[in-house]
């Protein structure tokens, strides 16, 4: 009751930073972060409010402290901000006035609100303060730009990679030394450990960050749980009062105290491994805590060593087979299956990868039935452009508002700033319509079937994984304009039997049609069926396609009307249905097992090898006309063949 009592006299300068020094001192005794118990309560939103509006109105600058770490717990929660809205912490430094102009301390304002770290933090009311810097890709960077004093320290951060033992994110002191051949030992890993530097491709498919703004709060980005963390015991020994971390950006670090950072962790349901890294001697060598290599004396001969057994693969076994089994780590197994079977190679922007001609040669697979199918339907083939303006993405209100999340902008051109900015398609319902609304004038002119084969851009979200969900990805999609519901409805269901076929007849998985919930439908349609596929080794079903039944909506929308043979006007009853690549990925993870990929006959792009065994008397030259006669015959039958003959 004190501290409310006491903003009864808060009238000046001297009384308000008074207060705060009172509320420091009670908050560092026993190293409290909120008034009363381990969790926020009304009293701290009181306390808070009340003591920043005293600090605003007196101009007091309230030291960089618990203080500060209690308001910006408090007054960056979304429901505190919409009763009294953003408050501005104005506050000194932390660290020596020294550094000052390479410093510009920020109290999570506008400048980090969009943080993926800043947001988690802010969620779990863990108390942090974030601010900005000199940009510091390596720990000599940030060292020479951010001077701590005693008691803090910033992160050195390493991912490393084995192919048999996985992915680890270590995070240690900034003066502690990092062994990779010991590590392997320290963490008492089975057989021989390789720890290497993993490529920035796989820490951004993996972390979602680039080369040098790692954290160890960065493994929340890490759904798939194969990353193992790492962290330095001496980061959490009495003397540490706050860690300094990059939040996946190295011109900023969020400093917390030790504490928070574990309780951080453990909320993000990971269990680190705690492991002491020692301090690195000023000459580089091994620190004295390890043996050091003993020198044999001039002319003494080395003790012969037993020799090392000699790992052989077993019959039928390669050194390039699978590193994970697809029971005991699914996401691992199937990262691996299409990376080793070179259907996929990552690029160097999140979301984006390359589909190379294996995987490409499927998808033309699927093209090349679709296309023969939907002709039967009087669909036809078009296509539209890839950008749509914001006038026309933003006509349908609950459409947009469904896709708003994932649109990617163009605003640039060269180095002008476009007068309006442009979308990259998420859909093309917003591009093709207004072409409907002036082809179609007649009820002569309905049925019209279009499909295009195109690309599509949705940005927002978290955790890309190669074919089933990522930024960029190559689909159909189907519109169609109707004169009845009915009309609609029937395309609605052939599209969605389509969709069947190709994942029973083609891909040879089984898959459930049915209807999405009223949450789940397209954004804007009347209504959206699906076909879903089970997939066993995650336990989960997964979409495969979908078929939606627009209603009217998009026609109110973009005035496409006709006149029906009484001479009245109506408006068209419309439809979209689309199939991704996704498909792929569906069929790599059921079918695929612990030797690889596996492809059922239709979508397999090779589907017979002519393999000649040569002998004294079946030369090359004899073989040849062989085996060619046969790889004629298969060919003939549709079989795609091959010979090692061609080689």
């Amino acid at each position: 009751m004190y501290f409310l009592c006491s903003f009864i006299v808060l009238l000046d300068h001297e009384q308000v930073s008074n207060f705060a020094s009172k509320l420091e001192k009670h908050l560092s005794d026993g190293s409290k972060t909120f008034i009363v118990g381990n969790n926020a309560t009304a009293a701290d939103v009181v306390v808070s409010i009340l003591l920043i509006d005293a600090a605003l109105r007196c101009k007091v600058d309230i030291p960089s402290s618990q203080v500060v770490s209690l308001l910006q717990t408090i007054l960056n929660n979304s429901v505190v901000q919409s009763v009294v809205g953003k408050k501005e912490i104005s506050q000194t430094n932390s660290v020596p006035t020294d550094s000052l102009d390479a410093l510009k301390i920020s109290s999570d304002g506008d400048n980090f609100s969009s943080n993926a770290i800043v947001q988690k933090l802010n969620e779990l009311n863990i108390p942090h303060t974030t601010y900005s810097h000199k940009l510091s890709a390596k720990v000599d960077e940030l060292l020479a730009n951010v001077p701590l004093p005693d008691g803090e320290t910033h992160t050195k951060n390493v991912f490393l990679k084995d192919k048999k033992h996985g992915m680890f994110l270590v995070s240690v002191k900034a003066d502690s030394d990092i062994n990779t051949k010991e590590l392997g030992e320290m963490l008492k890993l089975k057989g021989r450990a390789n720890l290497r530097l993993a490529s920035e491709d796989l820490l951004m498919s993996s972390l979602g960050v680039k080369t040098g703004c790692v954290g160890p709060m960065s493994i929340m980005n890490n759904t798939e749980k194969d990353v193992t963390l790492v962290l330095d015991e001496r980061l959490f020994e009495s003397g540490i009062q706050k860690i300094h971390s990059h939040p996946l950006t190295n011109d900023a670090s969020t400093a917390l105290a030790p504490s928070d950072l574990k309780k951080f962790i453990e909320a993000i349901g990971v269990e680190p491994v705690m492991l002491r890294f020692e301090v690195k001697s000023a000459d580089g060598k091994a620190p004295a805590s390890r043996p050091e290599a003993t020198k044999e004396a001039k002319g003494q001969k080395k003790p012969q060593q037993a020799p090392k057994e000699k790992k052989n693969p077993k019959k039928g076994e390669t050194l390039l087979a699978l590193q994970y089994k697809k029971s005991e780590d699914f996401p691992m197994w199937y990262s691996n299956v299409i990376t080793l079977s070179e259907m996929i190679a990552y690029y160097d922007i999140s979301g984006c990868y390359i589909l190379r001609p294996w995987s490409y040669k499927m998808w033309d697979i699927i093209q090349n039935w679709f296309n023969i199918e939907i002709e039967k339907l009087g669909v036809e083939n078009c296509y539209f452009p890839l950008f749509v303006s914001q006038d026309r993405l933003e006509r349908e209100k609950d459409h947009v508002e469904g896709f708003a999340p994932e649109v990617a902008w163009v605003t640039k051109s060269g180095d002008g700033e476009l007068a309006k900015p442009i979308a990259i398609r998420p859909t093309s319902e917003t591009i093709m319509y207004p072409a409907f609304s002036d082809w179609i004038k007649s009820h002569r002119d309905l049925p019209l079937k279009l499909n295009q084969w195109s690309n599509v851009v949705r940005w927002e979200f978290k955790y890309p994984t190669p074919f089933l969900r990522s930024r960029e990805f190559l689909w159909q999609e189907g519109h169609t304009a109707h004169a009845t519901f009915e009309d609609a409805n029937i395309m609605v269901r052939q599209a969605l039997e389509l969709y069947r076929r190709v994942y029973e007849e083609i891909l040879a998985v089984p898959v459930v049609p049915g209807y999405k919930t009223e949450e789940e439908k397209f954004a804007g349609g009347h209504s959206t069926t699906t076909v879903e596929a089970y997939i066993a080794g995650s336990g989960r079903s997964i979409q495969g396609a979908t078929s939606h039944h627009l209603g009217q909506n998009f026609g109110k929308m973009f005035d496409i009307k006709y006149q029906d043979s009484n001479g009245q006007s109506q408006v068209a009853w419309q439809t979209s249905w689309g199939l991704t690549t996704r498909s792929i990925g569906v069929m790599v993870m059921v079918h695929g097992d612990d030797q690889g990929l596996v492809l059922p006959p239709r979508i397999a792009p090779l589907q017979a090898v002519i393999v000649p065994v040569f002998t004294k008397q079946m030369t090359p030259e004899v073989a040849q006309p062989y085996c060619e006669a046969i790889l004629k015959q298969l060919q003939n039958q549709g079989v795609s063949a091959f010979s090692f003959q061609q080689c």
